[in-house]
């Protein structure tokens, strides 16, 4: 089986979060250059955005749901809907 060598077109990804001991383990890694990395995080807390040998955008996030939210009160975007 081939893997892709870039990203699919669409943004759509999966964000995963994890603790920061993971994290550090994913980000030693990535700076190996052992995981493709398709995006530069902008966003809030630390997240590398990587993709799986199948391409498929991965999103590794130290925090979680409520942390990401509280970051909206002080960062948002254009277009940005929260339910």
């Amino acid at each position: 089986m081939e893997c892709r060598t870039s990203p699919l077109v669409e943004y759509t990804h999966s964000a995963i979060s994890v603790t920061r001991e993971a994290f550090e383990v994913f980000s030693q890694k990535a700076d190996a250059g052992e995981f493709q990395l398709w995006k530069t995080n902008q966003s809030e807390g630390d997240s590398p955005y990587l993709l799986d040998p199948d391409g498929y955008k991965l999103e590794l996030h130290e925090g979680d749901w409520q942390t990401r939210l509280e970051s909206f009160k002080h960062f948002s975007y254009e277009g940005l809907i929260i339910f």
